[in-house]
């Protein structure tokens, strides 16, 4: 710092000299610079610092000249001494001399007095390289750095100085970092002046990064100066929030404690007194009545002024209020006026709003870009507005979410551009993310390894917003440790085998409606291992479904209707095991195919579901919910061998608690009757439409983590067998991490049991769980997920009851 006052007190001189000497007598006027004398100078030419400096024989200057020289050859950082002298003065101008000295290059850099933190650490953040010019600057900024690098390790009270030696290499020289680090301090103190409404406990905690070390938190107690400047913007934000509104931090003193080794953070602040809504004007508003505008602005005589939330409701509700009926330029300005009635702690406040309406706008022109894949008409027929139509803010929200819903944009970026007066153009621009998904739909736990498949699956088919699903899925060996029975060679060969091929195309805008049309066709293979049922089943199926967006009650909703057909087969190694699970109604319909019984049969069904979807994000959703009601009659009127009617009814819902945590919660009950016939007696529920439940629910049961795979409910003499009424409820607690990819954290708790008939439902015998996981959906794969879960209960009906304890659970996409 000397050298550089001393550098600073050289220039002022000369710069003085020069004035007194030449250009006082003469009028201020430019003189001939006749000749340039450069000393001093070992590594660069004197042509290249007499170009740097831009100043040459023949040149007319002025002291601006001389400083704008003398700025150019600092900017170079080449050197640590500039000095111009004038040497001789003639009448038709002057000699120069320009004298430098340049600035070594750098050899080695050496700390010393380091302990706490290495030489290799201290040098990557400084990052000085040998051979590099080694100015006054650099070695400034390096000292500033290595300052910052203790503090933010709480060496607050550091000491930081140079010593410069020469070098191995020519004009080099080695830098040497003396280093004081002194005691490691954090914060043990927060001290507050001039608050007499609340105390310090409660001030500190409304404080999000510095916070008080204390025995057992030994972590906390960090002080940063950037974040103590955003804690102070939450402490003026709470004081405002409770009506303060005159708070302000008036001083702010940082002082080191040798005796406690902490920090002591004071605070000079001044409350004021708390203010209370007296009265609200609303002038100049013609189309919209006071009533409705204070509706909106939800501030009423007597309540606490809290001027965020007047902020809010005055951008987000009332200016949204005249937005949503066209009024786009309305303009509204708020005035607000304390009112001192006496001395009391307590005072008034008057808002007068002066309110401009203007013209109501048109929507000139929807104009969409960034979709390079996605078709236009896709995008636009999740508009709710045309081009023509009145501005509407509420639809163009709306919109947005529409889209977004569609999950095939990474972003949506919306632009109102005004026109004129009366118009305005609608831009929506989109970043566009992979959609097109090889999706493993795969589970694992410790018990039975992996389970599932895989799947091709073009979520937005050529752009045109269409889903063409090509499924393989194939069971890995994942044996059953449940007693089994003694089957034959065959029958022990599918034991663990499991296999589905499906295909299915869907289209949810036939000809740019709000109709939906698809079909599916699907063939299963279930080995016995895999169905924990004592026979193998083979199954072909298809279907074909339309569904339509509704208006009523609100444009959340959409129905959709299914027409289905299939073909069963089930194949045992002895009758029993087949009348044991169907009943004795089906021995007669029993054939013999190579030694192993089997029966077939055939269904019939035609479902209705009816959802509504209000979520506002696909993957990480922080508020709205989903609501699936579904229905399905199955032979009866429609013919076949399977006769009953299911209902299942899910919710979800999605509540923000603070920032990115979010509670998720959701509820399914469903319940399988079966429709006696008198006119066939061999009617059955198959095993495909029962509820399975526990594990990761993959690939055709339902989720109870902390659980082996679709283990909860009825069992048979060793199996689980599927039951007809379930009950499940989880709660969620989401943390996210990361927008793209999409990843986040949870905790959760989960309650759940499958039972064969209403007689013997308990809603109080549930089988608990709780556990952790992590999520993240990952382009061209999908979902995945682990989970860590632990049963408090057992999953048999006797026994000793004995908790299942940790279960674990990978997941490759999600059940298809």
């Amino acid at each position: 710092m000397d050298k550089l006052v001393n550098r600073f007190s050289k220039f002022v001189f000369f710069i003085i000299l020069f004035i007194v000497s030449f250009l006082v007598s003469q009028d201020i006027e430019k003189i001939n610079v006749l000749d340039v004398q450069v000393n001093g100078n070992i590594r660069i030419s004197d042509e290249d610092i007499l170009r740097s400096a831009r100043l040459w024989p023949g040149k007319k200057i002025d002291i601006e000249d001389i400083q704008n020289s003398i700025k150019y050859l600092w900017k170079l950082g080449r050197f640590s001494d500039i000095q111009i002298f004038v040497d001789e003065e003639t009448i038709n101008g002057i000699k120069l001399i320009l004298d430098v000295k340049e600035s070594p290059i750098l050899n080695n850099v050496i700390f010393k007095g380091n302990k706490k933190l290495s030489k290799n650490t201290l040098k990557d953040k400084i990052d000085l390289q040998t051979g590099q010019i080694l100015s006054e600057d650099i070695i400034f900024n390096a000292m500033l750095k290595l300052k910052n690098i203790y503090i933010d390790e709480n060496f607050h009270s550091v000491i930081i100085d140079t010593i410069r030696t020469k070098g191995e290499l020519e004009y080099s020289e080695n830098l040497t970092f003396l280093i004081q680090e002194g005691k490691k301090y954090k914060v043990k103190k927060i001290i507050f002046n001039g608050n007499d409404i609340f105390s310090d406990k409660v001030l500190i905690k409304q404080f999000d990064e510095t916070k008080i070390k204390k025995w057992y938190l030994p972590w906390r107690g960090k002080y940063d100066f950037e974040k103590m400047k955003n804690d102070q913007g939450l402490l003026k934000s709470f004081y405002v929030r409770n009506g303060y509104y005159d708070f302000e931090i008036n001083k702010v003193d940082v002082a080191l404690n040798d005796q406690t080794k902490g920090i002591e953070v004071m605070f000079e602040i001044y409350e004021g007194p708390k203010y209370f809504v007296r009265d609200v004007n609303w002038d100049g508003n013609y189309i919209i009545s006071d009533i409705e505008l204070s509706n909106e602005l939800g501030m009423r005589k007597g309540d606490v002024f809290n001027k965020e939330d007047f902020e809010i409701a005055l951008s987000e509700n009332v200016t949204s209020k005249y937005r949503d009926i066209g009024y786009f330029y309305s303009q509204i300005t708020p005035e607000i006026i304390p009112v001192s009635l006496d001395d009391s702690q307590e005072r008034q406040i008057d808002i007068n709003f002066s309110i401009v309406e203007n013209q109501i706008v048109n929507i000139r022109k929807i104009l969409i870009g960034g979709n390079k894949k996605t078709h236009e008409n896709v995008i636009r027929r999740r508009l709710h507005f045309y081009p023509g139509e009145i501005f509407n803010q509420n639809k163009l929200i709306d919109a947005l979410r529409d889209i977004m819903m569609l999950n095939y944009f990474q972003n949506v970026f919306p632009n109102v551009k005004p026109i004129d007066e009366n118009n305005i153009d609608i831009v929506i621009d989109l970043e566009e993310k992979q959609t097109g998904q090889a999706q493993f739909s795969m589970g694992y736990n410790g018990y039975y390894g992996f389970t599932g498949g895989g799947a091709f699956e073009f979520p937005n088919f050529r752009g045109r917003g269409q889903n063409l699903s090509i499924s393989y899925q194939r069971g890995m060996n994942a044996s059953s440790s449940f007693n089994q029975p003694t089957y034959s060679q065959q029958a022990q060969s599918n034991n663990s085998s499991y296999q589905n091929m499906s295909f299915s195309f869907i289209d949810p805008g036939v000809f740019d409606t709000r109709n939906l049309f698809g079909v599916s066709i699907n063939y299963t293979e279930r080995g016995r291992g895999q169905s924990y049922l004592p026979f193998d089943i083979y199954s072909i199926s298809g279907s074909a479904r339309w569904g339509r967006q509704f208006k009523w009650p609100d444009r959340f909703f959409q129905g959709t209707w299914i027409i289905s057909s299939s073909n069963s087969r089930y194949f045992a190694t002895s009758v029993s095991d087949l009348t044991n699970y169907f009943g004795d109604n089906v021995s007669n319909s029993i054939v013999n195919s190579d030694g192993n019984p089997y029966f077939e049969t055939s269904g019939r069904s035609f479902s209705q579901i009816i959802t509504r979807d209000s979520r506002n994000h696909p993957e990480f959703p922080s508020l709205g919910s989903k609501f699936i009601w579904k229905s399905t009659l199955a032979g009866s009127i429609l013919g076949g061998d399977e006769d009953y009617h299911k209902h299942e009814f899910e919710l979800n819902w999605f509540n923000p608690i603070i920032g990115k945590l979010v509670m998720h919660q959701k509820m399914k009950m469903g319940v399988i009757k079966k429709i006696f016939t008198s006119t066939n007696e061999r009617s059955i529920i198959p095993p495909s439409t029962k509820f399975f439940l526990g594990g990761s629910g993959i690939p055709y049961g339902e989720m109870l983590r902390g659980y082996q795979d679709n283990t909860v409910g009825p069992y048979g003499s060793t199996r689980p067998r599927g039951g007809n009424i379930i009950i499940k409820y989880s709660l969620e607690l989401r943390y996210q991490f990361s927008e793209a990819p999409t990843v986040y954290g949870l905790l959760f708790s989960e309650v759940g049991n499958v039972w064969t008939d209403f007689s013997i439902v308990d809603p109080f015998d549930l089988k608990r769980s709780a556990g952790i996981g992590i999520r993240t959906y990952m382009p061209m794969i999908g979902l995945l997920g682990f989970d860590m879960g632990y049963g408090f209960d057992d999953t048999t009906y006797d026994g000793d009851k004995l908790p299942q304890g940790w279960n674990y659970h990978i997941l490759f996409g999600m059940p298809f």
